[in-house]
C-alpha cells in the first residue's frame, strides 16, 4: 500500500495555496463486501467532506488523488462563495466600521447587539422605543429605595412636618390622611414605590 494511503494519515487535511483558512478534510473508508466467489475483499474509499453555503457536503472517490483534486475544487468554491458575501458597498462597509465602534466599549459583537434591539422591539410591540424603556427602568430602579416600613416613613413624614411649622389644622389633616394610610398597608416603603404617589407632597 502505498504511503500516502496508510489509514494512519486519515483524516486528512486539505488545503490550498493563496486561500487561507479554508480547508477540506479526506477520510478514509475501508469496508469488505464478498467477491463472485464469495470471499471477502476490502474496499477502500476516500470520502472528501466540506461545508458549501452552510450545508454539510460528503464526496466519495475511489482513488485518493482524485479525492484531492476534489476537496481543491471544493475550497476555491467555497472561497468564491465568500467572497461575494464579503463584497460590500462603501455605504454597508462604512456603517459595519460605526457598529463596530459603538460596541467597542461594551465588547459586544455586532450581531449579538442587533439580535438584542430585535428582542426590545418585539417585547415593547410598538408601545415605545428602547430608548424610553431604558430610561424608564432606570428612573425607577436607579435608587433602592431605604428599607422602611410604611408606618415608620409616615412617623417620620408626620414629625417633619410638625418641624416645618404646619398649622394645627394642617397636622390633624396629615394624620388622618397618613395613618389611615399606614394601617391600610403593613409592608415596607420599597413594595410600594414612592410614598408621595399614593398621598401626596405635603405642603
Amino acid at each position: 500500500m502505498p504511503k500516502a494511503e496508510k489509514a494512519s494519515e486519515f483524516p486528512k487535511q486539505v488545503s490550498v495555496r493563496g486561500i487561507p483558512g479554508i480547508t477540506a478534510t479526506i477520510y478514509r473508508q475501508s469496508r469488505q463486501k464478498p467477491d463472485k466467489e464469495g470471499r471477502l475483499q476490502t474496499y477502500v474509499s476516500f470520502v472528501v467532506g466540506y461545508s458549501l453555503k452552510g450545508k454539510r457536503k460528503m464526496e466519495a472517490h475511489s482513488d485518493l488523488s482524485q479525492a484531492e483534486e476534489a476537496a481543491r475544487e471544493a475550497i476555491k468554491r467555497i472561497a468564491e462563495g465568500k467572497q461575494d458575501i464579503l463584497e460590500l458597498t462603501n455605504r454597508d462597509l462604512e456603517q459595519y466600521r460605526r457598529s463596530k465602534d459603538v460596541l467597542a466599549p461594551f465588547k459586544m459583537e455586532l450581531d449579538v447587539a442587533a439580535s438584542e434591539y430585535a428582542d426590545l422591539l418585539t417585547i415593547l410591540n410598538g408601545c415605545g422605543t428602547p430608548r424610553e424603556a431604558a430610561r424608564f427602568f432606570v428612573k425607577n430602579h436607579a435608587k433602592e429605595l431605604p428599607r422602611i416600613t410604611v408606618k415608620d416613613a409616615v412617623e417620620k413624614c408626620l414629625a417633619q412636618a410638625r418641624a416645618d411649622g404646619k398649622s394645627p389644622a394642617r397636622m390633624k389633616q396629615l394624620e388622618g390622611y397618613l395613618n389611615a394610610f399606614a394601617s391600610d398597608m403593613n409592608t415596607e416603603v420599597s413594595e410600594l414605590g414612592t410614598l408621595a404617589q399614593f398621598v401626596g407632597n405635603p405642603t
